[in-house]
């Protein structure tokens, strides 16, 4: 909030509005309304059917996106397709996973 400033009456009515209807949006394998809102305006946004999916901050999009990489080729059969590259000793977030 230290960007918009300390205590905003617009902010602080905006945080309570959201507190009264959503008190938490961490998904960890369940849903909501208005992730499930958002997914279906993201799918009619781009025209297709399918599936969303969320990550809870940029790392764990990374490596979901580098995992998900890894599966596509699997499963097409395009098993040369293993590996990624990165910044050797590079920062890759912090769930866990070594890409270097």
């Amino acid at each position: 909030m230290n960007l918009f400033g300390h205590s905003h009456p617009a902010i602080n009515a905006a945080l309570r509005d959201q507190l009264d209807s959503l008190e938490h949006v961490m998904l960890a394998g369940f849903t909501h309304a208005p992730v499930v809102e958002l997914s279906e305006r993201l799918a009619r946004l781009h025209r297709q059917d399918g599936h969303a999916f969320f990550a809870s901050d940029g790392a764990s999009a990374v490596e979901i996106a580098l995992k998900m990489a890894f599966h596509y080729c699997a499963n097409m059969g395009l098993r040369g397709k293993t590996r990624f590259v990165s910044l050797q000793g590079g920062y890759h977030g912090e769930t866990g996973a070594r890409w270097a």
